[in-house]
C-alpha cells in the first residue's frame, strides 16, 4: 500500500459520494438542521493536502481501465471489509490485495502525469541549455 495514494483515494471516494448526493438533487443541509452551527464554523477540515488534489485524483482514476475503476468505486465509495469488496468484485481476498496495490501505483504513475502535462500547460517547459 503507498499511504499517500491511500490517504488521496479515500478522500477522492468521499468527495465523489458528495458530489453524488448533490447531483441526485439531495440538499447540501437538512432543512431540519439549517439553523444550527456546523462544524465548519470550528474550522474542522480536512488535513492540508488532501482535498486539495482530488480533482488530480479524479482524472487518475478516471484514466484507469474499467476493472480498475470499479475496484476504485467498491473500495473507496461503497467500501466494507475486504471479504465484503473480494466478493462484490468477485476476488480472493489475497489477489484483491494484490489489485489493490497495483491499482495504486497506476494512480501515482498517472498523477505524475497529470503533473507533467500541467506543468507544460502552464509554459514551464525544461529547458536543455548548453554551456
Amino acid at each position: 500500500m503507498i499511504p499517500y495514494i491511500e490517504v488521496q483515494l479515500c478522500a477522492w471516494g468521499r468527495w465523489a459520494i458528495k458530489s453524488c448526493s448533490r447531483a441526485c438533487g439531495y440538499p447540501p443541509v437538512s432543512p431540519m438542521f439549517r439553523d444550527m452551527k456546523t462544524s465548519a464554523v470550528y474550522g474542522s477540515r480536512e488535513p492540508f493536502g488532501v482535498d486539495e488534489y482530488v480533482n488530480e485524483t479524479d482524472l487518475a482514476v478516471q484514466r484507469l481501465g474499467e476493472e480498475d475503476r470499479r475496484l476504485c468505486v467498491e473500495r473507496y465509495q461503497v467500501g466494507g471489509s475486504a471479504d465484503e469488496i473480494a466478493a462484490r468484485v468477485g476476488l480472493s481476498k489475497r489477489t484483491l490485495f494484490r489489485r489493490i496495490d497495483a491499482l495504486q501505483v497506476a494512480v501515482m504513475e498517472h498523477l505524475n502525469v497529470i503533473a507533467a502535462e500541467s506543468e507544460c500547460s502552464r509554459g514551464h517547459h525544461p529547458v536543455n541549455r548548453v554551456a
